[in-house]
């Protein structure tokens, strides 16, 4: 069960979507605080001159090009620092989130595993109360052998006998759902079966 439960910590679908969620979020996060950042902006354009066409003429480039410098700083960070502290809100509440939906998850995998354990408990009754009621059938063909039993009496053992088996193989079916529901609620995909 602890490698059930490490595996959903791990690869549970719910678990991963809230991991990327948050790895969002903090790209997000970073943004924000990029934008807090003052901005320079260095910008260089060459000036395009007509060139001679008999290319006999040589590059004069004196003043064929154009420097640039930007330096920005926003006097009023309002929107930024909203951005930022809702982003860190947003990161707050994903992590809640995220431990909520591992704990549930848990939960889950705790309760599929009891009730296999108890659905397995009960198959190993249900196997002994059929093998019981096997044996009172034999001693009951044996009494009739002998001249102690009757007809109708056999018939209620054969029913007793029959119910038993049935609800053997429901039990037999409600464990196979029940590791099913195990593998589920722990987020396997491959629940193992051969072809």
């Amino acid at each position: 069960m602890d490698e059930l439960k490490n595996q959903a910590k791990i690869n549970h679908p719910e678990l991963r979507k809230l991991s990327v969620k948050l790895d969002q979020l903090e790209v997000d996060r970073r943004l924000a605080v990029e934008f807090l950042k003052p901005t320079l902006d260095a910008s260089y354009t060459f000036l395009n001159q007509p060139f001679d066409p008999r290319w006999n003429s040589s590059f004069n480039l004196g003043e064929n090009y154009k420097f640039g410098l930007d330096f920005s700083f926003p006097l009023f960070l309002r929107k930024e620092r909203a951005k930022l502290a809702q982003t860190k809100i947003k990161i707050t509440s994903t992590t809640f989130e995220r431990g909520l939906a591992e704990r549930d998850i848990l939960n889950q995998i705790e309760s599929a595993y009891n009730t296999l354990d108890v659905t397995g408990s009960m198959i190993g009754q249900l196997s002994a109360m059929v093998d019981n009621y096997q044996r009172l059938l034999s001693a009951e063909f044996m009494n009739l052998e002998n001249g102690e039993s009757d007809l109708f009496k056999i018939n209620i053992q054969q029913e007793k006998l029959i119910n038993a088996q049935a609800k053997f193989l429901k039990m037999l079916s409600e464990y196979e759902k029940s590791k099913a529901l195990l593998y589920w609620s722990a987020g396997v995909s491959q629940l193992g079966f051969e072809r």
